[in-house]
């Protein structure tokens, strides 16, 4: 009988939520030559300045972009660059189902807030009282 047959799951691992800080990188274009061109002239002379940087992509700004990023080459780049890619969001669509075929998870868009948090605030806020009639 192996010992693993034994150990229940929960002794094992838990998983829990976690609230990470990341690094977002705005695209403002598809262009991976113009983007790659940009963060060799801006960070080239730091080699390590990002190793293992954790990095979310923010689509955001091409959103309403008909040419889709290539997500696998967009990755690749990014690595080269000491970042660790580890998701996207603020995308259309077709961009989230690409991002994610290249490995990318989706990342909320921070601009709304989360639902459970928004009811969290709307229990904490204080009932309005009603103002009384003046004499």
């Amino acid at each position: 009988m192996s010992l693993s047959s034994k150990v229940p799951a929960t002794s094992v691992f838990e998983l829990k939520s976690a609230a990470l800080t990341v690094l977002a990188l705005q695209l403002k274009t598809p262009d991976l030559a113009s983007l790659a061109e940009a963060l060799a002239a801006r960070y080239g002379a730091t080699p390590g300045l990002f190793e293992h940087e954790p990095l979310c992509v923010d689509l955001s700004l091409l959103r309403d972009e008909a040419e889709l990023p290539d997500f696998e080459g967009l990755v690749a780049l990014l690595r080269r660059h000491g970042f660790n890619p580890m998701a996207a969001r603020g995308g259309n669509p077709e961009q989230m189902a690409a991002a994610l075929s290249a490995g990318l998870a989706e990342a909320p868009d921070v601009s709304q807030p989360r639902p459970e948090a928004a009811a969290a605030v709307a229990a904490e806020a204080p009932a309005a009282v009603p103002e009384e009639a003046a004499p």
